[in-house]
């Protein structure tokens, strides 16, 4: 499959750049050299398809180089770590982070001044960690008075550079703010916001602690009302997945999606009412990398039932992924994306293997009717767990430096309680693929 080994050479590529620091002036000429080659082996499989990889390889540096930040008297970070009293003007960017003591802003600097000095127009984001009253929303524009700082590098965590990857390079822990306007922001994005408040605010009605702020983070992504023992338990159970927004809920959405409009509008517009309540979706859900990643593939699943054709989902997987790359490169740093890129092609490359597997040992020990009754069991609650973990389990083990002896059996024990939301899905056209 073409499009797997692109997307790996240009995935190495990008993370080789970030290893080797080289200019984009350095890069671009083997970019040009590397399709001449291209071009002249073209009757020659190999070599063409050697250089169709290297070019890939390098485009993906090339694209991680132009993403790294420049700095000039413009910046907001350029004025980090003055120790004088800064005010930066900005606009709330981003729906706020609510914590039970504390609130955290990122906030779109516009101008900033020095005690009495002039205002300088800069551009730039702030992490801002505000007192939890007054409450402040996206779109809000202040004035926030304080120390302006670079993050720090924590003992066991680089917080800086998980900042950087996120286009965030300063910070005002201790503030004073004084609010200017509200509804500076885009009224698209600020009435799916308030959606979102609308529907955890009737959550939190309907249901008592913690089953409340579960069901926000399962449904839209909000984890920080979560207690922090309840949080620990999923951890070190190995059952994180089950709080995250997933593929799963693409799925569902999805299916739901495409019944809705075919029985209202026909076949003709179900791609792009799907599309499109994917997309809202996944803004209204924060658009974490492995959310996207999710939807990407989702929508790339019904176009490919749209056409006709059979998606595969190897070329699903790496053609999300090098859209999300390319439009930032960091994203690769991002955990979440990684391990849901993990998990995906384990279900993708071992699930028959392992199913092939269980199917010839049962059939050894079972009658053929029985053995098939009992694949169909362990299927869901013990196949696909062990295809997930098989590529995830080493990443978790290296950058997390832990390892959930219990997480199998709490894994086998929690996928069966979603075969109701499995058969509502499965009645719903067309069947999306689940993707973790």
């Amino acid at each position: 499959m073409p499009l797997i080994s692109i997307g790996i050479a240009w995935l190495v590529g990008i993370y080789l750049a970030a290893q080797v620091s080289l200019p984009p002036v350095a890069i671009a000429p083997l970019v040009v050299l590397s399709i001449g080659f291209a071009a002249v082996f073209r009757r020659s499989p190999r070599q063409r398809w050697a250089a169709l990889c290297a070019a890939a390889a390098l485009l993906g540096a090339l694209r991680y180089s132009v993403a790294q930040p420049s700095f000039d008297e413009h910046t907001l970070a350029t004025y980090n770590n003055r120790n004088q009293i800064a005010t930066v003007v900005g606009m709330v960017a981003s729906e706020p982070d609510m914590r039970d003591t504390y609130i955290r802003l990122r906030v779109q600097a516009q101008t900033l001044a020095f005690g009495k000095g002039p205002a300088l127009p800069v551009n730039g984001l702030a992490l801002v960690r505000a007192p939890r009253y007054p409450e402040y929303h996206y779109g809000d524009k202040l004035s926030i008075t304080g120390l302006l700082e670079s993050p720090p590098v924590l003992q066991d965590f680089d917080y800086r550079a998980y900042l950087a990857r996120q286009g965030v390079y300063s910070q005002i822990t201790r503030p004073q703010i004084e609010s200017i306007s509200s509804g500076n922001g885009l009224a698209p994005y600020a009435w799916l916001l308030a959606l979102k408040a609308r529907v955890q605010a009737v959550i939190a009605q309907i249901l008592p602690e913690p089953q409340a702020s579960l069901l926000t983070g399962i449904l839209l992504g909000i984890e920080s009302g979560i207690p922090a023992n309840v949080q620990e338990a999923f951890r070190i159970t190995g059952t994180s997945h089950v709080i995250a927004i997933s593929g799963f809920n693409m799925t569902l959405l999805a299916g739901l999606l495409s019944a809705v409009a075919t029985r209202l509008f026909g076949k003709r517009y179900d791609f792009y009412i799907i599309v499109t309540g994917l997309f809202l979706y996944t803004v209204l859900v924060g658009a974490s990398a492995s959310v996207v990643r999710a939807a990407i593939m989702s929508a790339l699943y019904v176009w490919a039932i749209r056409l006709g054709r059979q998606s595969a989902a190897l070329n699903s997987l790496f053609a999300a992924s090098i859209v999300m790359t390319l439009l930032d490169p960091y994203t690769l740093w991002d955990m979440g994306f990684v391990l849901s890129l993990s998990a995906t092609l384990g279900l993708i490359l071992y699930t028959d293997r392992i199913q092939q597997f269980f199917e010839r040992l049962l059939l050894r020990a079972l009658p053929a009717e029985r053995a098939r009754q009992a694949l169909g069991l362990l299927n869901d609650a013990l196949i696909v767990t062990l295809a997930a973990q098989l590529t995830t389990l080493p990443i978790i083990i290296y950058v997390f430096r832990q390892l959930s002896i219990v997480s199998l059996l709490t894994n086998l024990l929690i996928l069966p309680a979603q075969t109701g939301v499995r058969l509502l899905k499965r009645s719903c056209s067309p069947p999306i693929p689940i993707a973790v």
